[in-house]
């Protein structure tokens, strides 16, 4: 009977002890499952910033020396053919727009050396030309891909608003003028009651968002339109983009474009 009792008594102590161990174990699971989530709630909250190691990065410090500005150019300015196949211009078409753009890219030094107009001017010009991605300009000129963007965006900006009005100031098309135009492709073009030259040029884009395929064209990508008039000596009389008309809706659209002019 003594040992009966002692058995189970002793069972019972076990299984008290099994189960202290499981409920330890549980509050040991739940208390980890708490500091899990609180770590990944202010993991969120406060992303890691990985520092700079360097105030400028190693490949970039000999950009005076091996970058394409400073490398290969003065050698491509003795290949006109080249020079034009990389910029799409003549180095002295160039040298003519760096001289209007250049007082509006002038930076001063500070605790670095400033990038120069020409520079500036090259690399967009060749981002332009190219299509290129901005990576690839990085290695190419040994920029930062930051730097490349800012300077692109600026030059850009500063290129519409000095040509804007030197290039496409809005035309006074009076009647006058129109019959100048007409008697301008008579004699010189041998072209009679011909008021203009239409052509138009697909400027591709990033597809915007929730357009779906309206600025889809048949090359396979997006773009919207550009349109332009010009008279008997290839001056821009009208321009303006289609926004994103088809090839097809843009020839449906000439008979309305002309009743307008």
């Amino acid at each position: 009977m003594e040992g009966d009792l002692s058995d189970e008594h002793l069972a019972n102590v076990c299984a008290n002890v099994v189960s202290q161990i499981v409920l330890q174990q549980i509050r040991r699971r739940r208390i980890a499952a708490i500091l899990i989530a609180v770590l990944r709630k202010n993991a969120r909250k406060k992303p890691y910033k990985k520092k700079k190691q360097h105030w400028i990065a190693p490949l970039f410090q000999i950009r005076s020396q091996h970058g394409f500005y400073h490398a290969s150019l003065p050698k491509l300015h003795l290949e006109d053919i080249r020079f034009h196949n990389y910029f799409r211009m003549f180095a002295t078409q160039l040298e003519a727009l760096l001289s209007i753009v250049c007082p509006h890219l002038q930076k001063q030094d500070f605790i670095r050396e400033a990038i120069t107009p020409a520079e500036r001017l090259a690399l967009t010009l060749r981002y332009l030309a190219s299509g290129d991605s901005m990576t690839s300009m990085t290695f190419q000129y040994l920029m930062g891909k930051t730097t490349v963007c800012n300077i692109v965006r600026e030059t850009c900006s500063v290129i519409w608003n000095v040509l804007h009005p030197m290039i496409l100031h809005p035309p006074i098309l009076t009647k006058e003028k129109w019959i100048e135009i007409t008697r301008d492709f008579e004699e010189l073009r041998n072209f009679i009651y011909c008021i203009g030259a239409i052509d138009g040029k697909h400027v591709i884009i990033q597809c915007p968002n929730n357009a779906g395929s309206s600025y889809y064209n048949y090359k396979g990508a997006h773009s919207v339109v550009l349109l332009a008039i010009c008279d008997a000596q290839y001056a821009c009389c009208c321009n303006g983009p289609t926004n994103y008309l088809m090839r097809l809706q843009i020839h449906s659209a000439t008979s309305s474009f002309y009743n307008v002019l």
